[in-house]
């Protein structure tokens, strides 16, 4: 979603494009994907961010540098965590077994409980710094 909003990988369709005469408040992004892989479905994605009066402001200057920083970083620091917490995890469920020696099964063990973690900061992701939600 960083990339998305903030990034230039992508051309941004019009509705993307946020206008002076736009409203202020009551701007939402929404992006929809179906995933999938080798001839089988994965599932339906949507994710909906509402933009907040300073967010839009910073849209229609153009200035979103600053926000894509502070977007990247907060993923780089989940993913960090997260990494120290599925580490955690998986040596718990092999009972102190090294880094190289994990099984499938405390691999499996270990996903299964860093996945709220995820969740957790992936709903409160643009909130804080940001200020998408304020």
């Amino acid at each position: 979603m960083v990339e998305l909003l903030f990034g230039s990988e992508y051309r941004k369709p019009p509705a993307q494009v946020v206008r002076i005469d736009d409203a202020v408040s009551g701007l939402t992004v929404v992006a929809r994907a179906v995933a999938g892989g080798q001839s089988k479905t994965e599932g339906y994605h949507e994710r909906r961010i509402p933009i907040s009066p300073k967010v839009h402001a910073f849209m229609i200057q153009k200035k979103t540098d600053g926000l894509a920083k502070i977007a990247e970083e907060r993923v780089s620091d989940i993913s960090k965590i997260r990494g120290v917490l599925w580490t955690a995890l998986a040596t718990l469920f092999e009972n102190g077994a090294p880094k190289d020696k994990f099984g499938d099964s405390a691999k499996d063990k270990a996903n299964l409980f860093a996945r709220p973690f995820e969740h957790f900061e992936d709903s409160r992701f643009f909130d804080g710094p940001l200020g998408l939600n304020e």
